[in-house]
Parts: structure tokens; sequence; C-alpha cells
């Protein structure tokens, strides 16, 4: 029933380890994690595993063919990728597609109930749309619980982000920095973390009709002003003769 996962301290734990069963002795000093809102169906979510010593050139071969494996079935949804230079060393996961998708992927990888996505959007006037995107992450399964550290975070929305409404913790971070349409936070010393962005986006296609609507007004008011000014400048002339 569970193929990809082992039976530890009564919960399923993933088989997916980054480099586990492969050398244990290699384990991220840091994660950046960055997630894209695409549209209220679309999400890219990256994961960069940062390495401060670099791999064995045999250990590279070994960590590339078990992640092949592992993947395979997934594909048209994760891309994987491999650096292993002497200050450049890092494993990179970059997962994108529908929601769900992404959802379900990423709780098969890191454990069921150890990472989830949500987003959910609803009309607030003509143009305004509210969302409430939420993600949970928890990185300690897929190294069998070692890992221990930072957790650098930046997410990117569709709309500006409200502030007073918007929350990510874990590990030592303080309160996380918002720009726009921003959001970026570090945990430190942790292996989890859990965000709610909420805000508000403006509905592109009415936004365009209205601003076509608003030229074509102006527009119209700066002819009828012209044309009223030309009509009443003959009416002048003639009073003063």
């Amino acid at each position: 029933e569970f193929p990809d996962y082992y039976y530890v301290e009564n919960a399923w734990m993933p088989t997916y380890q980054v480099v586990s069963n492969v050398n244990k002795y290699y384990v991220p000093s840091s994660v950046k994690m960055n997630t894209t809102i695409k549209s209220a169906d679309k999400v890219v979510r990256e994961f960069v595993f940062v390495f401060d010593k670099q791999f064995d050139k045999n250990v590279v071969e070994k960590i590339e063919q078990k992640q092949d494996t592992l993947f395979e079935e997934y594909k048209d949804l994760i891309d994987v990728s491999v650096k292993n230079k002497k200050r450049n060393t890092n494993i990179v996961w970059k997962i994108a597609g529908d929601i769900e998708e992404v959802d379900a992927l990423c709780e098969e990888i890191f454990g069921m109930g150890y990472s989830n996505v949500s987003y959910y959007c609803q009309d607030r006037f003509v143009l305004n749309r509210q969302y409430d995107y939420k993600e949970m992450i928890d990185f300690r399964p897929i190294f069998d619980w070692e890992y221990n550290g930072n957790i650098d975070y930046t997410i990117k929305m569709t709309g500006k982000v409200n502030e007073e409404n918007t929350t990510v913790i874990g590990g030592l971070g303080a309160s996380a920095n918002i720009s726009g349409k921003k959001v970026s936070y570090l945990s430190v010393e942790s292996g989890y973390l859990d965000a709610r962005v909420m805000g508000t986006t403006v509905h592109k296609g009415l936004a365009s009709i209205i601003a076509v609507f608003v030229v074509i007004a102006l527009k119209t008011i700066f002819a009828v002003v012209v044309f009223i000014r030309c009509k009443e400048a003959p009416k002048k002339k003639k009073k003063r003769q």
C-alpha cells in the first residue's frame, strides 16, 4: 500500500531522501525555498539544498541515478538538477503545475502531513479579488530528521500582499519582510516552516476594459470641450466688431 514509505515511530516516512542511502555524511547547511504563485491554479515550488562540502565524483553519480529513479513517473511535474562546484554545491528540486498536483507530489515526497499547499480566491468587489495562500513544509523527514539548518524562504504572489494578515513562522526567524507582491523570511536553525499569505489582486480583464472606457471618456470630454470652444469663438469675434 505504501511502496515509497517505511514505518517509523507510528508514522509513514518517505524514501525520497536527498542523499540518504548514498552517503549520510552530506547534509545541507541551508535550504532556499522559492514559491511563485502563477495564478489561482498554477504554482511553482523550488527547493535548493545548499551544501558546504563538495560532493565526491562517485557520490554525484549515485545521487543523480537515485533521484532519476525516484522521480521517474513525475518528470512532467518535477525538474531535478545537481551542481557540484567548490563554492556552489547544491541539489535543486523545481516542482511546477496545478496546485493540487504540486500539493499531492510534495506530500508524497516529504511524507504525509509534512507538506501541504492550499490557495483560495474570492471576488470582493468588481475589480478586487482576495486571496489566501497557505503552505507548510518540514524538511527533516527527507534527511532522516538530521536537518536543523536555515530555511531562506521567499514567495511571490499575483497581487499586493496584506501585511496585517500575513504570517510566516519557523525556527528563530523574526517577522516576515513584505514588499509589494513579495514576502521573504529566514528561519534559523529549524527544519520546518509555516506560511500564510493574504492579499488582493485586480482582475486584469476588467481593469483593461475599464481603462479603455476611461480613455474613451476622456477623449470624448476633450472633443466636446474643443467643439464648444470652437463654436463660441466666432460669437466673441462678432461682439468685438
